[in-house]
């Protein structure tokens, strides 16, 4: 069964992930050295949510957090979308699209929602534009 420690390991991992993309970023021709870290900043924001969601003991307590991670993964995913990354960080970044919502979805069994504490649910990663 999925558990919250389970939740916050796929994050960590999926941060793990993004982190090691940025390397790559920063190698691209023409991106600016504050767009790496803002992007950078993200991903750490990322690594932080994950370790306060193993923690979470409810559905209240854990959506905030859920919200954090899906706005620092669209934030990501947003300064990267016009980029020319290598096809490695291409990759990296169709990954991320797909198990983050993925994650979220699972984080709703762990953590469900009771009709007191029941919020609107934190959105998907948008899709970067092709």
């Amino acid at each position: 069964m999925f558990s919250a420690s389970g939740v916050a390991s796929m994050i960590s991992t999926i941060a793990a992930e993004l982190e090691a993309v940025v390397p790559a970023i920063a190698g691209v021709a023409g991106v600016a050295a504050d767009e790496v870290t803002k992007i950078a900043t993200a991903v750490e924001g990322v690594k932080a949510a994950a370790s306060g969601l193993a923690d979470a003991e409810s559905h209240a307590a854990a959506q905030p957090i859920m919200s954090r991670i899906v706005a620092d993964v669209n934030g990501v995913l947003t300064s990267l979308a016009n980029l020319p990354l290598p096809p490695a960080a291409g990759m990296v970044m169709r990954i991320v699209q797909v198990l983050v919502p993925t994650v979220i979805g699972i984080a709703t069994i762990v953590w469900p929602a009771t009709p007191a504490t029941e919020a609107p649910a934190a959105e998907a990663p948008a899709a970067p534009a092709a």
